[in-house]
């Protein structure tokens, strides 16, 4: 099968995720070009300035695909079958209680 690029602009930076057969194979950050646009320029004092055509990534955007696939992960969402957020908490059996997925 042909891997597949997406973009995805996360709150962490814009990031290019590839992926092959369903699986995420690589996450890396988008690289402007050339022919790209100008980005924006001010001018003060006779100096024009205008920021790197260049874009940076929060540490943790890089981690991702590790967590996605990580055995440690929580598969779906949980909750305590104790608890009732209108009513009876029970906060002595946080961590203790039985739980049910869904």
């Amino acid at each position: 099968m042909l891997e597949q690029i997406f973009t995805n602009c996360t709150v962490g930076g814009p990031v290019f995720v590839h992926v092959k057969n369903g699986r995420i194979v690589r996450v890396r950050p988008i690289r402007l070009e050339a022919s790209d646009p100008e980005p924006w320029a001010i001018e003060v004092k006779g100096k024009r300035y205008s920021p790197p055509q260049k874009t940076t990534l929060s540490p943790p955007v890089l981690t991702e695909r590790n967590r996605i696939y990580s055995d440690d992960r929580v598969a779906y969402p949980r909750k305590r079958v104790d608890f009732d957020p209108d009513g009876d908490r029970h906060p002595e059996n946080r961590g203790r209680s039985r739980r049910l997925s869904g």
